[in-house]
């Protein structure tokens, strides 16, 4: 499948940009944008994106897509872009972009999934919960949130205060809280707690008594729910509120007269439950209303007071808009009545109610009210609306599953596993391609799945990753069901906590076998190419040589002429070179093969029509040369020839043609009989071992000259120590003399040169030494100092200026200074040589050093000839050279270096000239 059937197929919008303009978008991206698909070609990315809420880091994203092709291609990353449709609305998006090939160049992939109703939802959420904030505050209530992985919690003023405690005096954990706890309160607290994060209840409720900071303790009523969890349904994160319930407590133990009186007239009371927002009422043995807030009756639409002494038909609640138990209606409701009277507490009904035609979602509490001599006398009832809460879990949940199919549904294998390369995780491709079942290998290693000579390797390789570079690709092959080894090529993260430390690794991986297949085949068919074409041309020789005889023999034998005809169309067309038979004396084309349509790429008719075509099809350069070898064919010579063809696409191939001229025996017809044959891939092959083999002697000679720099650095280093020991002697010797001050200043100079010789020994020892390289943080301007002092003489050689544009403040990296140098200098050279052929024309080469807040990026600019747009995407190919003696090593060399560095190399053109520019991280 290409990619235009995979992503017109993709659920999700697809784009391609190449430049500052969209050349690819699906069906998807279309319904998403309200654009065409021609419309949405004619538009840039940064005009999807919508100007009023576009800020800098949403700006650059963008801009990042226009200008810079290498965006993205080390590693992908997302946005949350905001985007206005052709319609003009607006809507968010969760773009993520990576580079790819694309004709030939890199091209940037985005994917975009509609997050607008999330986006919603979580601004409504923010708003709710600073709401909920504040109302709890007013209620008189405490606000607590726990964060369960860490053990951090955060406790509101309202919560602090009303067990007497300072700010200072909180420790904000879970386990000062428990700390707090009752001992009698503690058990029934920790079952209550660990029934919600198992997701036994929808929500978290339970009374029980904190410490005071007086020494005394104060009822609580606690109440939370968890609002996040992760891909594993693990709860990561608890909020609710803390009501104290110490009053409430101690009125219970009153009088049953004096209860009464309280619950029925007392203001404060009333004031303090219509405060909340959540529905609060008290009823009696008979399900009567003794006590409710507002929100309660403004449900139905009455006030407190008129729901006092009535039921809850009697109050105007619709049983036939409750959407509760179908089998008990409102119903439900005194049952949970009788439940509480009887002593057993009704926690977390859920029920549906529709208020003005609205649905309404209420979690209900209904607890038993007791009085001073335990006997229970009412049901304290608490409902709270949670339809806003609802949507938003349900939205989550939505998400979750999409992020879910959209791992499982991928054919990419992806697996996360732990330090000791236990698997945490793998996706359905995984388990197709090993025929294993998750539960099978969840908690296990994988490395049984790896070759025994191969599982050293990839565990060296996992275990070298580190925070600097954290990411590896590796290809080795696995064990398949049936036993036989395939390839995989594997991309592994290495994931760090904060203190460094290996948490785990998350890896990605593709099939690779189809491909490791066809490298192996394309070296075999490498190696036996020589062989092919001696035998394909002894085979062609000898055919050659018996047509030509056939040829005698049928002008000789005039009786057998058809017989032979067809023998040599049925000879001709089995073949695959061109055979043909040509009246010169008539300028008519009396046979040719249908090779002649594969070869030549045109019609054979036409050849029939026009004998011309044959030779209107050579290139102008080779042309002349073959008229005039045919022009000779009627004195009775024979030709062999090579030459170039140009098909009607406006490629070129080669012809290797040779014919054989025939004199009729009665002189009114001069035949010529020939066969060419496509050597194209011969001369292609010809080429390519000819470019390795000159490259193999340059780099041969490269190297004995390394080695003879090697020991002539390290014998100059000894006589320069003796000149510096020499003029050093020199020097008490001629104190007190009539010029000791102008000979002393001499001496200090030629000491001075001798240590500067001596150190540029040293360095191109460092330089042509094979030590393995140590990373360690060093100076880049440091670096292009001492590069640029290699590469002086040179410059000078060639009348080239150079300027040095650098910073030394803020500009450390970690890596091999030595390698790092080694590509300044081949950068430098290189603008050198560029410049050797200007003619009145200012040779300027500038190095300049930029330093930004996480990257150094280092540029050197010439004025010289630059390079061609057609071979910039090239010029870091290993073998590809424009020199005429170049290997075609040095700029593959220097880019494997830079991204060895983490960094990255790139090529632009600048004026006449050329910039080579590559970025290191810094320390």
């Amino acid at each position: 499948m290409d990619f235009r059937q995979w992503g017109e197929q993709l659920p999700t919008a697809a784009f391609i940009c190449a430049g500052n303009q969209i050349c690819y978008a699906n069906e998807a991206a279309a319904q998403l944008t309200g654009y065409s698909l021609d419309q949405l070609l004619n538009l840039s990315p940064i005009e999807l994106i919508d100007s009023d809420i576009i800020d800098s880091d949403i700006g650059s994203w963008a801009e990042s897509l226009e200008s810079n092709p290498h965006a993205g291609a080390s590693d992908p990353s997302s946005h949350e872009i905001p985007i206005k449709t052709a319609h003009g609305e607006v809507r968010w998006l969760l773009a993520t972009h990576c580079a790819i090939p694309h004709n030939d160049a890199t091209a940037i992939l985005v994917t975009a999934v509609d997050i607008t109703e999330r986006k919603q939802a979580d601004e409504k959420s923010r708003d709710r919960s600073e709401r909920a904030s504040m109302v709890l505050e007013c209620a008189g209530d405490g606000f607590w949130e726990w964060d369960l992985k860490s053990g951090a919690a955060h406790f509101s003023d309202r919560w602090i205060e009303a067990l007497g405690y300072h700010r200072n005096a909180v420790k904000p954990t879970i386990a000062f809280w428990r700390s707090l706890l009752h001992p009698d309160d503690r058990k029934v607290t920790q079952l209550c707690l660990e029934s919600h994060l198992s997701g036994e209840s929808e929500v978290y409720e339970c009374v029980y008594r904190l410490n005071t900071y007086s020494g005394g303790y104060r009822w609580t009523r606690g109440r939370g729910k968890v609002v996040q969890r992760d891909a594993n349904g693990a709860p990561l994160r608890i909020i609710g509120s803390s009501t104290d319930l110490t009053e409430q407590m101690r009125a219970q133990s009153l009088p049953r007269k004096a209860q009464n009186r309280m619950a029925l007239k007392s203001d404060l009371l009333q004031a303090l439950i219509n405060a909340t927002p959540d529905l609060v009422f008290v009823k009696d043995r008979q399900s009567r209303t003794l006590l409710c807030n507002q929100a309660f009756a403004g449900a139905v639409g009455r006030k407190p007071e008129d729901m006092y002494g009535r039921t809850d038909l009697e109050n105007g609640w619709d049983p036939n808009e409750i959407d509760g138990d179908p089998s008990k209606g409102i119903r439900g409701y005194l049952d949970d009545d009788r439940d509480a009277l009887a002593g057993r507490p009704t926690y977390d009904r859920r029920d549906v109610v529709f208020i003005d035609g609205i649905e309404r979602i209420f979690r209900t509490h209904k607890l038993p009210l007791a009085d001073s001599d335990g006997e229970i006398v009412g049901v304290l009832g608490l409902s709270r609306d949670v339809t806003e809460l609802e949507k938003v879990s349900a939205q989550l949940r939505r998400s979750e599953a999409n992020y879910k199919a959209l791992v499982q549904d991928t054919s990419i294998f992806i697996s996360r596993f732990t330090a000791s390369f236990e698997v945490e995780f793998v996706n359905d491709a995984f388990c197709k391609a090993f025929d294993i079942k998750m539960e099978d290998i969840i908690g296990k290693t994988f490395l049984h799945l790896i070759p025994n000579d191969q599982q050293d390797g990839v565990v060296t390789s996992l275990l070298a990753l580190t925070p600097e570079s954290p990411l590896r690709i590796n290809e080795h092959q696995v064990i398949s069901p049936d036993g036989t080894l395939r390839w995989q090529r594997w991309t592994n993260r290495a994931v760090f906590n904060e203190k460094r430390k290996l948490v785990a690794y998350h890896a990605v991986g593709e099939d690779i076998t189809h491909r490791k297949e066809n490298e192996k085949a394309l070296r075999e068919s490498h190696d036996s190419l020589e062989a092919k074409v001696a035998l394909r041309t002894a085979d062609l020789t000898k055919s050659n040589e018996s047509l030509r005889e056939e040829i005698l023999v049928r002008h000789q034998v005039e009786t057998s002429l058809r017989k032979s005809e067809r023998l040599l169309t049925v000879i001709a067309e089995t073949i695959e070179d061109v055979c043909r038979i040509t009246d010169i004396s008539n300028d008519r084309v009396l046979f040719v093969s249908n090779s002649y349509d594969r070869v030549w790429g045109r019609q054979v008719e036409d050849l029939y029509n026009n004998p011309r075509a044959w030779t209107d099809a050579i290139i102008k350069d080779d042309r002349e040369r073959v008229l005039d070898k045919f022009a000779k064919l009627k004195l009775g010579k024979n030709y062999d020839l090579e030459y170039r063809i140009l098909l009607p696409d406006g490629s070129t191939r080669w012809i290797h043609d040779r014919g054989s001229s025939l004199s009729a025996s009665d002189d009114a017809t001069h035949l010529v009989v020939g066969i060419a044959q496509d050597v194209t891939q011969i001369k292609q092959f010809e080429a390519e071992l000819h470019a390795r083999g000159v490259a193999l002697t340059h780099l041969s000679r490269v190297s004995t000259v390394g080695q003879i720099a090697s020991e002539v650095a390290h014998e100059l280093n000894q006589p320069l120590t003796v000149i510096a020991n020499y003029a050093n002697g020199i020097r008490p010797r001629i104190s007190g003399t009539e010029h000791a001050s102008d000979i002393g200043k001499a001496i200090d100079r030629i000491v001075t040169q001798c240590l500067n010789a001596k150190e540029l020994t040293k360095r191109v020892l460092r330089f042509v030494r094979k030590d393995a390289p140590t990373r360690e943080p060093f100076a880049v301007s440091r670096v292009i100092a001492n590069a640029s002092e290699m590469v002086l003489s040179n410059a000078r050689q060639n009348d080239v200026q150079i300027v040095l544009n650098t910073s030394n403040s803020d500009d450390s990296v970690v890596g091999n200074a030595l390698e790092i140098e080694h590509v300044i200098i081949n950068l430098m050279i290189n603008a050198i040589e560029s410049m050797s052929r200007l003619v009145d024309q200012p040779r300027i080469l500038t190095v300049r050093q930029k330093n930004e807040v996480h990257h150094v990026t280092v540029s050197v600019c010439d004025t010289g000839i630059g390079v061609d747009g057609a071979l910039r995407t090239k010029v870091f190919d290993s073998f590809f050279t424009t020199k005429d003696a170049g290997l075609g090593l040095g700029l593959a060399i220097c880019k494997t270096t830079i991204e060895e560095h983490g960094g990255t190399i790139w090529i632009e053109k600048s004026g006449s000239g050329s910039i080579f520019s590559f970025r290191l991280k810094k320390q």
